[in-house]
């Protein structure tokens, strides 16, 4: 019935955003553990998986099939927001971070506006073809797999977190293509240095300290002018 479908077309956006909000504040402490390239690889895994079971659905005549598909989906796409500007952030040089992290979130709008284009009733958007832009999310869920294993990873985390020097030097002469880092694993250092005992921060002890309320304010404003865009009416 049309209720019917109502309520599974609400629920896919439901469970999408609330897989989305498990998988942005757990994919910190994993990257934390795994480092950020291989938990960039194991994000295509749930990735990979929803995209198939989204897919499936159909063929399985199962809507409950679709729902969790979407909230594995949400899940792979919540940690991607936040792994993405993360590990690229931390393999760009400090002064190119503030171009970088704007272009994570252009480049984020153009795949919307892709997708959004793709789901056009005379492209994709038909009663046949939609589910071939589920299977389509295996894409970069390939890709990671393939290519990321040829990358390093961040020389930030490697030189701070780790305290491997050695493997940082090596990741910086891949990126730079150079032999000569030794400028900014000075930086490294000094960050390793001044890291104190006790740098994890959680929400309540941001909340808490003075110097940090004035810059959440301000971003939680960004993200509220940012409704007022329109790309909410795209997605």
């Amino acid at each position: 019935s049309k209720n019917f479908l109502t309520i599974i077309w609400s629920l896919c956006t439901a469970v999408f955003v609330c897989g989305g909000m498990i998988g942005a504040f757990a994919v910190g402490f994993v990257a934390d553990k795994l480092g950020r390239k291989y938990t960039v690889m194991l994000n295509a895994v749930p990735t990979m998986v929803g995209a198939v079971l989204s897919f499936a659905c159909v063929y399985a005549g199962s809507p409950t099939l679709l729902l969790i598909g979407r909230f594995i989906t949400g899940i792979s796409c919540g940690a991607a927001t936040q792994l993405g500007p993360m590990y690229m952030l931390e393999m760009v040089p400090f002064s190119s971070r503030g171009a970088m992290g704007t272009l994570f979130g252009t480049i984020l709008s153009i795949g919307v506006v892709v997708g959004s284009v793709l789901g056009l009733s005379n492209l994709l958007g038909t009663k046949d073809k939609w589910p071939i832009l589920f299977l389509m999310n295996t894409i970069p869920g390939f890709v990671s797999l393939f290519i990321f294993p040829f990358f390093p990873d961040s020389p930030r985390f490697l030189m701070v977190a780790r305290e491997d020097k050695e493997g940082a030097i090596k990741a910086l002469q891949w990126l730079r293509r150079r032999d000569d880092v030794l400028d900014e694993i000075g930086e490294m250092e000094v960050e390793s240095r001044n890291q104190g005992p006790d740098d994890s921060y959680t929400i309540l002890k941001i909340l808490k300290t003075y110097e940090y309320i004035n810059p959440l304010i301000v971003c939680l404003i960004l993200q509220v002018l940012q409704q007022f865009c329109g790309i909410n009416a795209i997605t």
